[in-house]
This record gives structure tokens, C-alpha cells and sequence, in this order.
């Protein structure tokens, strides 16, 4: 097993950002079986750009970026969270046979035809199987570098002004629902992600790997490292408005501290533990279709240390914003009817099902009576928000053969046919 030390580590904070690099802490150091390398350059992961890319050739012996990081992939010269890719070994043999990172497993083997076979994940967008080990560890490399707003640094050897290191920095993220200390441990309450939906589900780490700033509504970062185990820091919380744009789905960002709004991108991370109602698409929905664009209040923008966003929450602005929605649901929604094929309705009015009308009545009781309990917190707000606003509905995907969102009343009102 690799001893990984780092000295003199360093995060730092930004915002929006288009910045791919930074210049290096000069006394970071990390020390690997004895060797000590120094910080090179830190790298903001793109989708856009991966680490392959001759944008970063320079940093490469030969000046080739592909053939230089496919060199360190081969003497095992990579990590992920302090984890080894696994590479062959002078003997022939793989060094390790599975690389898992914050429960996700990146690079597997597998039997098959009387020979090995590598498998390998990077991001729900990209996965490959059936190589032999290096090709396979080197493509998981590359694909890591598109995990956008997350770090690689590369770090060279005393003397030397070319990369002998690589080294991933993959986090997760989750919405806390509920903190309880116990001991010397922290149970953070949280949701999963399953195929039924979000469920309650519980994080537990050392105290103090714990930001104790941390508090029910924020969004944390989790990174699990093979060195110091699980630790969870807050993430950066910019507070601001979302400005509409043309395309509908995606706004602009006004920072409360600019007076210009500014496109912004979504981190191409894990959200395994954000919550549905906080995530950047369905956080947008809800603002766009209860018209929360015009509830002059600010919200927040959660997003990791490289400036990319992770999700939103509405703090203390959200049963305000609740009750706006409300009130904007039925005053579109005043005028329609039921019908069950729109025969009996004349051609000035606008008609839905029964079952749709039923769906969205139900929604908006829970609403109202959600404004009346004492009990709520602010994320029951936010989520109650975005369950009004997918009964409510919405026209962005009719015609569309892929319905992405939930059509509601106003996506599947049409006009009556009685003369």
C-alpha cells in the first residue's frame, strides 16, 4: 500500500468561474512511498476540456498531454481521493482489482471468455467495459478531467517542471435535513436517491471531520479520502436571484453583491444526496412555473470550491415564496374546466381530466396545509414548491417525444370542441 502525506494544503473559494488553473501553493508538497512531490499546477475539471487536451501539453514530459498521462496511468501514478488506479504491475499483475471512491466503484474486473476484462465509470454520461486494464484505467482518467467543478493537480518532482503525478479530488453532495452528535460521531440526516424517489437515509462521520458551521438546510460537500476516511465541509452559499432568459430553462445569476446577472453552469458531480426539490433543473422548475421570478426575495446558491453550482435552497424566503406560488397556481388555474373529452365545453374555455384537476387540487390542499404547521422547516417549503408546481404544470415539452417533465394542468388543458 501507497503512503499518501500531504503538507500544507490549501482549498480556496471562488465563484462563477471560467478559470481552468491555478497557480500552485509552493508549499504543498505530497509524499508517496518515500518520495516527495511537488504541487505543479491545480486544474478546474471541464466537460468541455479534459485533461488530454494540448491546452495542457506543457505540463507533460514530451509535451504530450495523452501520452504523458497515459504513461503515469501505467506506473500507477494516479489517484482519486488518495485511491491508486489500478495499473500492471513489473510482474504482470493488476495492483489492485476494483478502485471504489465515495461507494462508487470506478474500475472493476470481471471474468469472461477465460481472460479478465476492465470496467470502468466515471459520471453517469460516460462508461466503458470489456478493455484490457491500462486502455481502461486511461479512459476512466480522461473522463474523470470532465467532472466539472471538481479538482486535479499535478504535481512534479523536485527539479523537474513536467507532471510524475496525478491527482483527483471527486466529491458528493448532500442537503442536510437534521444533525444529531453523538459521542465523538455526527449523524447527519439526508436523503438517497432510489428508483422509487428520494428516501430519509443517514451519513455518519468523525466529529472532527465535521464543519461545524454546518446546519439543517445547507448543502454540504462530502469527499471521501483513502487517507482521513469521510469528511464533509460546507459548501459555498452565494446568495442572489435567478433573472429569466430566453431559453426557459435556464436563467441567469445575479449575485446579491453584482448588478449583472451572469449565465452559470451546473457542477458535473455526484448528488446522490440532494434532494429532488434542491437540484438546479427542478429547483428552476418550480421557480418558473408558480412565477417566482417575481417574488422579489433572494435565495441561495449552493456550489463547490471551484465555483460551479450544486443546487439552490430558498432559506428563510421559503414559505413566503409558497405562498406566492399559491396564489399564482389559482389564479391560472381559475378559469378551467373538467371534462372527459372536452365535447361539452365551448371552444372559449379550457379543459383538463378529472384525474388531472383531482391530482392538482390534492397538491395544492398539502400546500395550504403545510403553510399552517408549525412544524415545517424551510426544506419542507422548498419541496412542497416543486410538488405544486408539477401538478400545476407546464407547456415547455408538449410536442416533445420525450416528456421530461410532468405536464400538470396547464400542459395538458386544451380547448373545448362544443360550438
Amino acid at each position: 500500500m501507497s503512503i499518501i502525506i500531504l503538507v500544507g494544503l490549501t482549498l480556496g473559494l471562488s465563484g462563477c468561474s471560467s478559470t481552468t488553473s491555478t497557480a500552485p501553493d509552493s508549499e504543498e508538497t505530497v509524499t508517496i512511498d518515500g518520495t516527495t512531490y511537488e504541487l505543479l499546477v491545480t486544474v478546474t475539471a471541464s466537460r468541455d476540456k479534459g485533461l488530454n487536451s494540448s491546452d495542457y501539453n506543457a505540463y507533460f514530459d514530451g509535451g504530450n498531454a495523452s501520452v504523458g498521462i497515459l504513461d503515469l496511468v501505467s506506473t500507477g501514478q494516479v489517484y482519486v481521493n488518495g485511491y491508486q488506479v489500478s495499473y500492471m504491475t513489473d510482474e504482470g499483475k493488476a495492483s489492485t482489482k476494483e478502485l471504489t471512491v465515495n461507494d462508487e466503484t470506478l474500475l472493476w474486473t470481471e471474468g469472461g471468455r477465460g481472460y479478465e476484462v476492465w470496467n470502468w465509470s466515471a459520471q453517469k454520461m460516460w462508461s466503458g467495459a470489456g478493455r484490457e486494464l491500462t486502455t481502461s484505467a486511461y479512459d476512466l482518467v480522461i473522463n474523470l478531467s470532465y467532472r466539472e467543478g471538481e479538482e486535479i493537480k499535478l504535481y512534479k518532482k523536485s527539479g523537474s517542471d513536467t507532471a510524475s503525478l496525478i491527482m483527483f479530488t471527486m466529491i458528493d453532495t448532500a442537503v442536510i435535513t437534521g444533525i444529531e452528535v453523538s459521542g465523538d460521531t455526527v449523524i447527519i440526516d439526508t436523503v438517497e436517491e432510489t428508483e422509487d424517489g428520494d428516501e430519509a437515509t443517514t451519513v455518519e462521520l468523525p466529529s472532527d471531520h465535521f464543519d461545524d458551521s454546518i446546519k439543517a438546510g445547507d448543502i454540504i460537500i462530502l469527499t471521501d479520502d483513502a487517507t482521513d476516511g469521510l469528511t464533509a465541509k460546507k459548501a459555498v452559499a452565494v446568495t442572489g436571484q435567478l433573472v429569466e432568459t430566453e431559453n426557459i430553462k435556464q436563467p441567469d445569476w445575479l449575485a446579491a453583491d453584482s448588478d449583472k446577472a451572469v449565465a452559470f453552469s451546473d457542477a458535473l458531480i455526484e448528488r446522490k444526496h440532494v434532494a429532488e426539490y434542491a437540484r438546479n433543473t427542478q429547483f428552476i422548475r418550480g421557480q418558473r412555473r408558480l412565477n417566482l421570478y417575481d417574488y422579489n426575495e433572494d435565495i441561495i446558491m449552493w456550489q463547490t470550491t471551484t465555483g460551479y453550482s450544486i443546487g439552490f435552497t430558498r432559506g428563510d424566503a421559503a414559505k413566503g415564496a409558497l405562498e406566492y406560488g399559491i396564489a399564482y397556481a389559482e389564479t391560472q388555474t381559475a378559469n378551467v374546466v373538467t371534462s372527459a373529452d372536452g365535447s361539452d365545453v365551448s371552444s372559449d374555455k379550457y379543459w383538463v381530466t378529472q384525474e388531472v384537476w383531482d391530482a392538482y387540487q390534492t397538491e395544492l390542499k398539502e400546500a395550504k396545509a403545510l403553510l399552517d404547521d408549525e412544524s415545517a422547516t424551510n426544506l419542507d417549503y422548498d419541496a412542497e414548491i416543486l410538488e405544486l408546481a408539477n401538478a400545476l404544470g407546464g407547456t415547455e415539452d408538449i410536442g416533445s417525444k420525450f416528456v421530461q417533465n410532468p405536464l400538470g394542468v396547464i400542459g395538458s388543458m386544451q380547448a373545448g370542441t362544443a360550438s
